[in-house]
C-alpha cells in the first residue's frame, strides 16, 4: 500500500507429466532487494492482497484441500490463519 514493498507468487513445477506444482508467496522491497519467502505450504498460495495498513496479507490457499482464504500478519509473524471454511471453496 505504501509502494515500498511488493508481494508476489512463485510457481515451481514439481512434475510436469502429472501437472504437479506448488505456488508460494514472496515479499521484496520495490527495488527488488531483500526478497524472502513468506509461505511454505507446499500447496498453492495465490492472489495476495495487502491490508489497508500494510501489516497483513490476505491470500487464497489450498493447504487444507479446498481453496480457502488466509491472513498472514507481517509484523508479528507466525503461521497464516484460516479465515474461511466454505464447503465449495473461497476465492478473492
Amino acid at each position: 500500500p505504501d509502494g515500498k514493498r511488493v508481494v508476489y507468487q512463485v510457481t515451481k513445477i514439481l512434475d510436469a507429466t502429472k501437472n504437479l506444482k506448488t505456488t508460494q508467496l514472496w515479499l521484496a522491497n520495490a527495488d527488488g532487494s531483500g526478497s524472502r519467502q513468506l509461505t511454505t505450504s507446499g500447496k498453492s498460495d495465490t492472489h495476495p492482497r495487502w491490508s489497508p495498513d500494510g501489516s497483513k496479507i490476505l491470500f487464497e490457499s489450498s493447504r487444507d484441500g479446498s481453496s480457502q482464504l488466509y491472513v498472514m500478519d507481517l509484523i508479528s509473524g507466525g503461521e497464516p490463519k484460516k479465515i474461511t471454511n466454505i464447503s465449495t471453496g473461497a476465492s478473492n
